[in-house]
């Protein structure tokens, strides 16, 4: 599945229909599923266009959604698998020290002496903490996001620095 276009991200994907008219069972994959509300703003399609959200139910990690363009179990089925999305400016707030994916996906990566070792290219979701995979052209590095590891992170300057621990070293 190709990633939500520049400017978007995702918080949900639509997994099904629900009923005949129009409700879709959707995955939630963002940490603030209170956005799905009533009269809320959500983006479908690429080009992404705007829809009105007239009702959500969330059970779990899902929410059964009604969105104010579908109305047929057929224009559910006709985005099954596709990403529901907001505009990267309307993204939630985060705490200190904690950013999105988005964010973090291309930052260089160097050990605090200074080597380099790559770009982070993707995070791995593990349960207890993510795993950034940052790749150079001879070497692919697995990188816990945890605080003894993670230094600095650096936006403006697009760096992250970490302290490989014993066993991290790439090979």
């Amino acid at each position: 599945m190709r990633e939500p276009p520049d400017g978007f991200l995702a918080v949900a994907r639509a997994l099904r229909p629900v009923g005949l008219r129009g409700e879709m069972a959707c995955q939630i994959i963002t940490d603030f599923p209170e956005r799905f509300v009533r009269g809320g703003e959500l983006f479908i399609g690429d080009p992404p266009h705007a829809v009105e959200i007239e009702s959500a139910r969330i059970l779990g990690q899902t929410v059964t959604l009604r969105l104010s363009t579908i109305s047929s179990r057929e224009a559910v089925d006709a985005i099954r698998g596709s990403w529901i999305m907001i505009r990267e400016s309307d993204a939630s707030p985060l705490p200190e020290g904690e950013y999105y994916w988005h964010q973090l996906i291309g930052l260089q990566v160097e050990t605090d002496d200074g080597r380099p070792l790559g770009t982070i290219r993707e995070i791995l979701e593990t349960g207890s903490n993510d795993v950034y995979v940052v790749k150079s052209d001879d070497q692919e590095v697995l990188i816990p996001a945890l605080k003894e590891v993670i230094l600095s992170v650096s936006l403006e300057e697009r760096r992250v620095v970490v302290h490989l621990l014993p066993g991290l070293e790439p090979g």
